[in-house]
């Protein structure tokens, strides 16, 4: 978001810094591993999962995470994120 850098990683670990030296563990309340994160300009969205399920997170500050609702169609984890200047698309 041009002030936070934002990393994601197993156990549904995310890390926040400032400057990108010094990291912070964040709350995400998932053990899903997270695989992708990206920033729109209002908000990041992070995904990830397990071969039986998928999540998906998001947060207006990188600091606080919030588990988004998905649909139950398929049962794949997602792989990661972008944000193509109208919409997110996870893969």
């Amino acid at each position: 978001n041009g002030s936070i850098f934002v990393a994601a990683g197993d156990k549904g670990e995310i890390y926040t810094s400032p400057e990108g030296k010094n990291w912070t563990r964040r709350v995400t309340r998932t053990d899903n591993s997270l695989n992708g994160v990206v920033w729109n300009g209002k908000q990041f969205v992070a995904v990830g999962g397990t071969s039986y399920s998928r999540i998906i997170l998001t947060s207006p500050d990188g600091i606080n995470w919030t588990t988004a609702s998905t649909s139950n169609e398929f049962y794949t984890d997602l792989r990661g994120v972008i944000w193509d200047n109208n919409q997110f698309i996870a893969y």
